[in-house]
């Protein structure tokens, strides 16, 4: 008897079939909807609402994808079939798929994602929040970014998808000209306490 495909490898001939073909037809989404049930119209969802984006660090070329939750960002690994949520956790060994881990898929062999690039600096800021378990609400969640990309994201808009390139370069040269200030500035102490106190005669 034949073994059953698992819900990963199914997902992954759809994909392929559907870049081959260009479009997502009504045969795929009757292959999907059969096969995943209500995730796939999830996915969708966070298809059509732009929630999927995808991140490129440079020089690097490191790539990280993530999935906009309500509450928390996803990060998901499409290689391994990897997703930070619960669903992932408590199902993974029964060879269930998350509808993050389909809208990844799906985002990424239509093109429908959000492009950010950033500095190799800022990946492990990044990376620490994505794996936060702790879930955030979207006042928070909103008010977190808006802090850490203040400096790090003029807007750039290209077409389809959003491409953010970022300033880290110019920040930590503002860093380094304020460290050198500060240390100039202790220099200067300690030459006036030297021509006040260093030559007094004995």
């Amino acid at each position: 008897m034949a073994k059953k495909a698992s819900e990963a490898d199914v997902l992954d001939d759809i994909c392929e079939a559907i870049r081959v073909e260009g479009e997502v037809s009504d045969t795929h989404a009757g292959m999907l909807d059969a096969t995943f049930g209500q995730r796939i119209h999830k996915a969708f969802e966070a298809l059509n609402e732009n929630r999927i984006k995808k991140y490129v660090f440079h020089p690097s070329n490191r790539i990280v994808w993530i999935v906009v939750g309500k509450n928390r960002d996803y990060l998901v690994m499409p290689a391994i079939h990897y997703c930070s949520c619960d669903d992932f956790y408590y199902q993974f060994d029964h060879g269930h798929v998350c509808y993050h881990i389909i809208a990844q898929k799906l985002a990424e062999v239509t093109g429908r994602f959000d492009l950010f690039e950033d500095y190799d600096q800022l990946y492990d800021v990044l990376i620490l929040e994505w794996k936060t378990p702790e879930e955030r609400s979207p006042k928070r969640k909103a008010e977190k970014r808006k802090v850490l990309f203040k400096y790090f994201h003029p807007k750039i808009d290209r077409g389809k998808g959003q491409n953010h390139v970022n300033n880290v370069q110019a920040y930590f040269e503002n860093v380094i000209i304020t460290l050198l200030m500060v240390i100039m500035f202790f220099i200067l102490i300690l030459a006036f306490l030297y021509v006040i106190y260093g030559k007094k005669k004995p």
